[in-house]
């Protein structure tokens, strides 16, 4: 029976970019039944489960049902988010099948993790090339070195994919693909607020938290997808996130959202819910360092 290591450390099965959450945190093993063994691996802020409404620290192992609270550190989640990536054991702890994919996927080093991913896009972008290349390039870099790059070390962030004037990125944490994104748009009206007409630059941005395969420093999978169709969706400096992104960070962050309802994108099997994020925010729970004030 397989044990699934929980950590910040790329060695483990699910990699957690959380900054509460230890390099090796814990170890959850399935036990059938939709219960599982969670073991705490010394890490530094605990594993804890829910008792009654109250968190309980796990000091040795416990059982813990699939879809029941877990909290890593300060990143709450559950079982079953966790492992949603791998094939399980079934409920009767028979073996697993190996499919042919699953053979693909290892063949090639790919491994899967949860992972928040931010996809944005310069609007008009191709029209500005066409008026001055040169021009549109620096300015380009200009708003990278400037705004990006310094929110992408602010929020833990990492670009993995660029093409063209699209910047795919991702983070640990659905709150940090959030915050990275309200902070980087109001830097951006700021920013066109002192500039020239012909040195402006809008962004739309796409935000969903999802399963992801790993292929070296890239990222693919509809976890991936699903940011990049929310993109073009967004209105000219704006955002649009998945439902499960509205759902994560409805209570821990003060912000207006948009119920834009269910839409059906591209290569995606199912309908997502669609929010649009609007009002920016009120009031963050938690303040960074070089935020943008309202």
């Amino acid at each position: 029976m397989r044990t699934y290591k929980i950590g910040r450390s790329r060695n483990c099965d699910v990699v957690l970019a959380e900054e509460s959450i230890s390099r090796e945190h814990a170890t959850i093993t399935p036990k059938g039944n939709s219960q599982y063994e969670i073991s705490d691996a010394g890490s530094s802020h605990g594993t804890f489960i829910e008792n009654g409404g109250v968190w309980v620290r796990v000091e040795d192992t416990a059982l813990i049902g699939r879809d029941e609270p877990l909290m890593l550190g300060r990143y709450e989640t559950k079982v079953g988010e966790l492992l949603a990536e791998f094939d399980r054991e079934d409920e009767d702890n028979e073996t697993d099948e190996v499919t042919d994919q699953d053979l693909e996927l290892w063949s090639e080093g790919g491994r899967r993790r949860l992972a928040a991913i931010v996809a944005m896009d310069v609007v008009g972008f191709s029209a500005k090339m066409g008026q001055d290349e040169t021009r549109t390039l620096a300015v380009m870099s200009e708003v990278r070195s400037s705004i990006i790059d310094p929110g992408l070390r602010n929020f833990n962030g990492r670009l993995f994919k660029e093409i063209g004037d699209g910047l795919m990125l991702e983070f640990g944490s659905v709150n940090d693909a959030v915050m990275f994104s309200v902070d980087t748009q109001r830097r951006m009206v700021a920013y066109n607020a002192h500039a020239p007409e012909h040195r402006r630059l809008e962004f739309r941005i796409g935000i969903n938290i999802g399963d992801v395969i790993i292929q070296g420093d890239d990222l693919m999978g509809d976890g991936v997808n699903i940011a990049a169709r929310l993109e073009p969706m967004a209105d000219s400096g704006g955002i649009c996130l998945s439902g499960i992104v509205r759902d994560l960070i409805k209570t821990k962050l003060d912000l207006g959202f948009k119920d834009l309802g269910n839409k059906q994108l591209k290569n995606i099997a199912n309908p997502i819910r669609v929010f649009s994020l609007g009002g920016g925010v009120k009031k963050a729970k938690k303040k960074r360092k070089g935020f943008l004030p309202i």
